[in-house]
């Protein structure tokens, strides 16, 4: 669940509904405004807002060490969000 003290930065509002970005928090390992990392036996995902001129979802494989962006529906896809 989003908490209350965090205001996300805000690419991913523009992104993502509020019903997508709660439950993606509820996947994470850590979060800040600008920062959610997801990860997995098999993906270690970074989504990030401040860097560069939009949200960058960036995702390795484990098992390949394969790294790449991803768009937004790869990414909800992936991790069935």
């Amino acid at each position: 669940m989003k908490p209350a003290n965090i205001k996300f930065n805000q690419r991913f509002l523009d992104l993502f509904s509020n019903d997508e970005l709660q439950n993606i928090i509820g996947k994470s390992i850590s979060f800040s405004a600008d920062c959610i990392v997801i990860s997995t036996d098999t993906h270690f995902c970074e989504l990030s807002a401040d860097m560069g001129d939009a949200l960058e979802i960036y995702c390795d494989e484990h098992s390949n060490d394969t790294a790449k962006m991803l768009t937004k529906d790869e990414f909800m896809t992936l991790f069935q969000v």
